[in-house]
Formats: structure tokens, C-alpha cells, sequence
């Protein structure tokens, strides 16, 4: 397997998919470790995911920063601040040209320095 490089479109499509997932997490009220959970989601079923959020009426995949579904202001606080620091880490990535062995090494980074909720 090559590596996965700072431009490519996995990275793109794991931070993506993390934000979907853990937006439609919180809203039913899921928090516990949700940025592993929401990964490990992604990673065992990703015909799931597909179905889950893409738009076939519109043929495009759900909005990450449409808040509209997050009514509990914890979570919509925690959204919102998890939307900035993907955008963080994306910008680190693409600054400092950071390469990854695997989908494994990638997840275990976002993990790491991703925060996921306290309540």
C-alpha cells in the first residue's frame, strides 16, 4: 500500500466522513468517545456511511457545516469547535506536507489530536 500523502483524497474523504458521522452522532445524543467511534464507524461500514449522507436527489454528500440537526447547545458548541479544529488539522497537513503509512496511522493522528466531548 503507498502512503497516504498530505493532497490526497483520503485524507479529504476520512475528515469528511468524521464530521458527518459525529454530527449525526450527536444528534441522537452520542457522545461517548465520538471522534474513535465515529472513525471506527466509517472504517467497518462504509456503504453505510454513503447511504447515510449522501443526497441522492442532488448527487452530493450532506453539508458538514449545516448545523440545522444539532438542538442541544452542548453539542451544537462542540460541533462547531470540531469544525474548526479539522480545519486546523487539515491546514497542519497541507503546511508541513505530512504523510501517513496507513487509513490506521491516520485515524490513531486524528484520535490523538482531535478532542472529542466532555459532557
Amino acid at each position: 500500500m503507498s502512503k497516504i500523502k498530505w493532497n490526497d483524497d483520503r485524507i479529504k474523504q476520512t475528515l469528511t466522513a468524521l464530521l458527518l458521522i459525529s454530527r449525526t452522532r450527536l444528534t441522537r445524543g452520542d457522545t461517548n468517545d465520538l471522534v474513535a467511534a465515529s472513525l471506527l464507524d466509517y472504517r467497518n461500514d462504509p456503504a453505510a456511511y454513503k447511504e447515510a449522507h449522501w443526497n441522492k436527489a442532488q448527487a452530493s454528500w450532506s453539508d458538514p457545516k449545516d448545523l440545522s440537526s444539532l438542538k442541544n447547545p452542548k453539542h451544537l458548541a462542540y460541533y462547531k469547535n470540531l469544525l474548526a479544529e479539522v480545519d486546523a488539522v487539515a491546514a497542519r497537513f497541507k503546511r508541513n506536507q505530512i504523510q501517513f503509512n496507513s487509513v490506521i496511522e491516520l485515524d490513531n493522528y486524528l484520535v490523538t489530536y482531535l478532542k472529542s466531548p466532555d459532557f
